[in-house]
């Protein structure tokens, strides 16, 4: 299911609409909603498998990973963003509204469905980069991973990996996953 609306919506309504469809992934992009039905079996394969290849590489930092059933917050003066990321890193320097975290992650994770491509390839692209996001993956289910990362405030294409190869986080350079066992 794909909602739109035609007006702005405050975040008043959007918490009403949210608890209304709780079946549904509502994400909130500064007054317009995106509610996305439930995602494919390889879709959370997916997640769980990059989440697995992350492991305990957070262990005794002060970096913790979730996956989208926690909300990150990106708000400034102007505007307000409540997003699900597939997977984000998030570290210290962030402040809790609830069960949502209010900050900017280190790195974020977007399994692409087909359905909502538009959404992860350009409207939440422009506002991690906005908010200075350091490194975004998109990663297509198909076996393909697309790595951005800030340079100059400007997102730029980082490299991409493939199912047989090894993902390097940027920002981690540490942290690399096995994609052979995600795809």
């Amino acid at each position: 299911m794909n909602l739109r609306f035609d007006h702005f919506i405050s975040l008043d309504e959007f918490e009403k609409i949210q608890e209304e469809n709780a079946e549904y992934k509502a994400e909130y992009n500064n007054g317009e909603i995106l509610l996305s039905s439930n995602s494919s079996r390889n879709h959370n394969k997916i997640i769980r498998k990059i989440m697995q290849g992350i492991g305990g590489f957070f262990d005794n930092t002060k970096c913790e990973y979730y996956n989208e059933q926690i909300e990150v917050i990106f708000k400034n003066n102007n505007e307000v963003y409540k997003y699900k990321p597939d997977i984000f890193v998030i570290c210290d320097d962030f402040e809790e509204e609830g069960e949502s975290i209010v900050g900017v992650p280190k790195i974020i994770f977007e399994v692409v469905s087909e359905n909502y491509e538009h959404y992860d390839y350009f409207i939440k692209l422009r506002t991690y980069e906005k908010f200075k996001v350091p490194e975004y993956n998109i990663v297509n289910q198909y076996g393909n991973i697309i790595q951005y990362i800030l340079k100059d405030d400007k997102f730029t294409v980082n490299t991409s990996f493939h199912k047989d190869e090894i993902y390097k986080s940027a920002i981690f350079p540490d942290l690399t996953i096995d994609l052979k066992y995600v795809f």
